[in-house]
């Protein structure tokens, strides 16, 4: 997915991939919200959100119904460090992040 944002461009195509959050929950369906933390050739931070609901149609229950959204969102290395932290990234933090940062 490529979009720009203030001006500038961030493409998970062409962006390193640092770590990955998922969460799933069970209801009358599946949920499954998958975030990835990129980081760009020009060290500029995104966090790029899929969210999947899946479940059977209440009238024709043999048949599978399937929602997905995407959406990305800059973020600054501050919110970046945070979301490793609340991820518990501790590698990610090591190797992208030193205690100067702080």
């Amino acid at each position: 997915m490529k979009k720009i944002m203030s001006g500038r461009t961030y493409n998970t195509a062409t962006a390193t991939q640092i770590e990955i959050s998922e969460k799933t929950a069970l209801f009358s369906g599946l949920y499954i919200e998958r975030e990835t933390l990129y980081l760009t050739p020009t060290k500029n931070w995104f966090v790029y959100s899929v969210n999947c609901i899946s479940g059977h149609n209440n009238l024709h229950p043999r048949i599978l119904t399937k929602v997905e959204s995407h959406s990305m969102q800059a973020c600054s290395p501050e919110d970046a460090r945070l979301w490793l932290e609340e991820c518990g990234k501790a590698e990610a933090i090591a190797r992208y992040f030193t205690s100067l940062d702080r």
